[in-house]
């Protein structure tokens, strides 16, 4: 390439130089006529060849100013060769007066000037070439006439040579001429280097021509010569100029284009209109895997299309034989599906091919098919949880819900509730009040969640609902309407009501049976009594708050040594019987109190809190009272009670568990409580329950069990052993809790946050594309470099195997590198299946590798400091998201406050039970009156297009919820924020 510009560089100078040689000679031997001819001759053929190569190209280039200048030099050569023949000597015209020749000399001069004067200002736009052309002809017939009409002014003198009319024209020439010089200087940006100094080049030549013809006398004098080889040397500026721009580019453009061709990634080929492939590219070579000669001339339709399909009626073939545009046609072969692209390729409105581009598509339809399912699959979800969806737009009008909302508002399809509003639902009544909660939530763009609302039906019932709102954002972070769900807690504000009854009940049932229920946490040593136990003190009910001291100072010395010692005891797990103290009450009278107790346990042997009541025993004629009050309270509980024989016979079931299961008091009675069971409960569990109560001991949990229907449901039960007065085990009573609304509701707040886990995961899809974008710039400038220097090796026949061997090495580690770019983004979103047992180190290193170009290309130093660590056992991609979260942030943060260097430091440190890991980055910190919120939902620091609030709340869930850990933040002194993220060795601590 270098040396092909040093030969055109020779050109360019070697030509005008022959030129200056010819004409020189012929001055010195031949003469001034010939001399003459020969100069104006010479220019005249650069201005015409000006003109034609301008025209011809124009249609390619597209150059206004170039092709202005080959019309306009088109006629000045015109206008030249009438001087050249008029020239005293030339006897074509029979005239004898040198005021003719000089009159064409002059005016072609003037004309020459404020052609480049006015070039830069040309658009043919605004009129067409056509009309310049015509206006040239105009004024170039004007001074024709000119030259040989009575009115030509006289321009030179025989006896004194130049008058002062010709010099003068001459300076208003170079005055035109040095003003476009003015000119192009102020517009040289707006020119191509070269055209630029071409053009000054031009004008400046022409300048010093002007010049030497105004200081001779006789026509033959040095000064004339001298000008007209200034003259030739203009001429032949701006005819290099045009050539430049007309013809050398674009042939450098195209033999680009030629270079680059195989550059193209997809597998494109050149059809002709027989279905013959005449050309194709590297990338399709690849994609058939077949040498040029077994593609090129071989048929089209039998490499690339369905060979199933005759090829008289493939679409394709026809397509490209009648020279059809195909932008997007998908075929299937076999298991394969390919998009083809064709464009028509003819020539004077005759098809002679096509080219056309296969892609590959079947993973991506697959990925659709994929998107398609998981579609269904969320609709499926949504129609299938037993909550109730919907959603509105910025009007309150309905957009969508799910079935069971559609039930509730009376509708047979959800597309009927559509452009609805609540006015037009069954719980019209609360319609306006429902609207202005949902412009709340829209106008503040915060939640309104978990609040109870009533709904007044058609048939005058009312539907209580526990419902949640939430702002429905765009893709900018804009609010377009409203997210709202809701459940139907009818049943439990029934049955709150029930219980608030039952409470009043036992309550009156401790009063009538002068009994108080109480509650003692061994580890915060709190004590709650009921307000029975109160009264029992004699006390006014809420007088005072209890606590162990005030309880022990009601009794005398040696009771509260017995207390004491029990509490003792329990907290060392040993069993204590009931006990019987004195109660000195603030009356002064003494009452006996039967003290009973129940262990309640965190796990299999640690004891957490005690409960019992309390029995003012000392009127044993009361007894029997007592305890039909308490058989009453036990009937009336909101809870199912259950007492069986040693054998797990049931002896005794409460109305509750009969409406609950369906089983009534005769068909439960001599029934073991496995009837109910729905098989999911394992045997070790139930052989566990009966060991802890055979021993004493109280056993809870939570059984999946089945109604008489059939219908299964959820229940917390606690079942404990029931002693006779000498402490002997002689039934067993369980009290039991419909928990199934409790269960779905937990089901359905695990599914939502695996799915907000998975949605943060997508949102940074945006950036990482960016990041993939970064990644691959650097390793595909290598490689397009690396094949057009192959590819110009081969073309200069200058092919060094070493060389080649090198440069193809390099292009093989760059793919290298762009496939592992790919792998390492695809395992980033991919989901983590079951833990793995990694180093944290590496993980941060696998993290880096994915966003440390982003680091690098933001101007952020990475300073590590990185110890060796103990592994752990945590899902590595969901760790990976977290890291990445806070990388990112402290990241913009850097961009948007920091105005020095830089830095973000990560460190590593083991404690001993942790990994803890330090994340400080010096972006100006977070102000300490919001930085206890930034793990808050939707909470964002950002502006709406750039923060959803999600990520750092995602990393918190993530953390404390599946990695075993925790995340906080921290400043990092005066100007920063650091992320201590805690990865605990061991599960629960």
């Amino acid at each position: 390439m270098q040396d092909t510009t040093q030969d055109q560089l020779y050109t360019a100078v070697a030509i005008p130089f022959i030129f200056m040689m010819v004409v020189i000679s012929a001055r010195l031997f031949e003469g001034h006529l010939l001399f003459h001819s020969l100069a104006e001759l010479f220019t005249i053929t650069v201005g015409i060849v000006m003109a034609v190569v301008s025209y011809y190209t124009f249609q390619f280039t597209k150059n206004n100013f170039l092709f202005y200048l080959g019309m306009g030099y088109f006629w000045i050569a015109v206008l030249d060769l009438f001087h050249m023949l008029t020239f005293k000597g030339m006897a074509i015209y029979s005239i004898d007066n040198v005021n003719v020749t000089l009159t064409f000399w002059v005016f072609s001069r003037l004309f020459e000037a404020l052609l480049l004067l006015s070039a830069p200002f040309i658009i043919f736009r605004r009129f067409s070439a056509t009309q310049v052309f015509v206006l040239f002809a105009a004024v170039v017939g004007a001074i024709y006439w000119l030259a040989f009409s009575p009115y030509r002014p006289d321009l030179y003198l025989q006896d004194s040579g130049l008058t002062g009319l010709k010099i003068s024209l001459e300076y208003t020439t170079i005055a035109l001429l040095a003003a476009a010089l003015f000119l192009y200087k102020k517009l040289k940006k707006k020119f191509d280097r070269f055209v630029y100094y071409c053009v000054v080049l031009s004008i400046t030549f022409t300048i010093f021509a002007e010049f030497s013809l105004t200081l001779y006398v006789d026509f033959h004098a040095y000064s004339s010569v001298l000008g007209h080889l200034f003259k030739f040397i203009s001429y032949w500026m701006i005819f290099l100029a045009i050539v430049q721009v007309s013809l050398q580019k674009p042939f450098r453009a195209m033999a680009y284009e030629s270079s680059t061709y195989n550059a193209i990634p997809v597998p494109t080929v050149v059809v002709d209109a027989g279905g013959r492939i005449r050309q194709a590219n590297q990338a399709a070579l690849s994609f058939l895997a077949r040498t040029k000669e077994e593609v090129f001339n071989h048929s089209n339709h039998t490499l690339f299309h369905d060979k199933s399909v005759y090829e008289g009626e493939c679409e394709l073939c026809q397509a490209i034989k009648n020279g059809q545009a195909l932008s997007s046609y998908e075929l299937s072969v076999g298991s394969n599906t390919y998009r083809f692209s064709l464009s028509p390729i003819g020539f004077e409105d005759e098809v002679s091919g096509g080219t056309q581009i296969c892609i590959d598509i079947s993973e991506q339809k697959n990925a659709e098919q994929k998107l398609i399912r998981e579609s269904s699959l969320l609709k499926t979800i949504i129609n299938t949880v037993p909550i109730r969806i919907f959603w509105k737009d910025r009007q309150s009008r309905f957009l969508g819900c799910n079935r069971l909302f559609a039930e509730d508002a009376g509708l047979t399809a959800e597309e009927e509730l559509v452009g609805k509003t609540d006015y037009d639902m069954p719980w019209r009544e609360e319609a306006a009040s429902f609207v202005h909660d949902d412009n709340a939530v829209m106008t503040t763009h915060k939640s309104k969640l978990d609040y109870e609302e009533a709904q007044t039906l058609e048939d005058g019932s009312t539907r209580w609902v526990n419902t949640s709102k939430v702002p429905l954002l765009d893709h900018t972070g804009a609010v377009e309407g409203i997210l709202g769900a809701y459940f139907n807690i009818t049943e439990r504000k029934q049955e709150q009501e029930r219980l608030i009854r039952a409470y009043k009940l036992l309550s009156n049932a401790e009063q009538l049976g002068n009994m108080g229920s109480w509650e003692f946490d061994l580890e915060t040593k709190r004590l709650f009594w009921s307000d029975e136990v109160f009264r029992i003190h004699a006390e006014e009910v809420g007088a005072f708050t209890p606590t162990l001291e005030i309880a022990l100072s009601y009794m005398a010395q040696e009771d509260r040594q017995k207390i004491e010692g029990i509490i003792i005891r329990i907290e060392e797990n040993e069993e204590t019987p009931p006990v019987h103290y004195k109660l000195n009450r603030k009356d002064g009278s003494v009452r006996d109190i039967l003290l009973k107790k129940e262990l309640m346990r965190s796990g299999e042997e640690r004891q957490t809190k005690v409960s019992g009541i309390i029995f003012d025993v000392t009127d044993d004629e009361i007894s029997e009272q007592k305890l039909r009050k308490f058989q009453t309270a036990v009937e009336q509980s909101p809870v199912s009670i259950v007492i069986t024989d040693l054998e797990g016979n049931i002896e005794y079931v409460n109305p509750q568990f009969s409406r609950i299961t369906g089983y009534t008091f005769e068909e439960a009675i001599g029934k073991n409580p496995r009837i109910l069971a729905s098989g999911q409960t394992s045997e070790d569990e139930y052989v566990h329950l009966w060991n802890e109560v055979a021993h004493d001991k109280t056993w809870s949990g939570i059984f999946k069990n089945i109604k008489k229907s059939g219908e299964a449901y959820w229940e917390s039960a606690i079942i404990s052993p029931i002693k006779d007065k000498e402490e002997r085990i002689v039934n067993y009573i369980g009290i039991k809790q419909d928990i199934t609304e409790k269960m779905g509701m937990r089901e359905l707040l695990k599914d939502q946050e695996e799915l907000m886990i998975v949605q943060s995961r997508h949102a940074a899809m945006g950036e990482m594309v960016g990041m993939i974008a970064h990644q691959w710039r650097q390793p595909l400038s290598v490689i397009s470099m690396g094949a057009n220097n192959l590819l110009l090796d081969i073309e200069m026949k200058d092919i060094n195997s070493e060389v080649f061997k090198e440069e193809a090495l390099s292009i093989v580690e760059q793919v290298n590198h762009l496939s592992q770019t790919i792998d390492d983004f695809r395992n980033y979103f991919r989901p983590d299946r079951e833990k793995e047992h990694v180093h944290i180190e590496e993980v941060l290193k696998e993290a880096l590798h994915i966003i440390g170009k982003s680091l690098e290309t933001n101007g952020i130093e990475l300073i590590l400091s990185l110890g060796e660590s103990t592994a752990v056992d945590i899902f590595r991609r969901e760790f990976i998201q977290v890291l990445i979260n806070v990388i990112n942030n402290a990241k913009e943060a850097m961009n948007e406050h920091c105005k020095e260097e830089k830095r973000l430091s990560i460190s590593i440190k083991e404690v001993s039970d942790a990994i803890i890991m330090s994340i400080c980055d010096n972006g100006g910190g977070i102000d300490n009156k919001i930085i206890h919120r930034i793990f808050e939902p939707y909470f964002s620091t950002k502006d709406k297009q750039n923060g959803t609030g999600l990520g750092l709340f995602m990393s918190k869930t993530i953390m404390e919820k599946h990695l075993n850990g925790t995340i906080e933040a921290v400043k990092n002194g005066a100007d920063g924020t650091c992320f201590i993220l805690s990865i605990y060795k061991k599960e629960g601590e």
